[in-house]
């Protein structure tokens, strides 16, 4: 029966943290993303359109 040895197991959190990072990185890009979609929204909506 196969152990689990230390090694693998600190790469295996490296990989994980590094995963919750970009988890966390791609939701800011997409509250940027929907910041400015909606702040153009708000300008069309202003102007009665384009």
């Amino acid at each position: 029966m196969p152990t689990l040895n230390y090694d693998g197991f600190w790469i295996y959190s490296v990989i994980l943290a590094l995963h919750t990072v970009m988890d966390i990185l791609s939701l800011g890009w997409v509250a940027l993303l929907v910041v400015f979609t909606f702040s153009i929204s708000l300008v069309v909506w202003g102007r009665n359109g384009f």
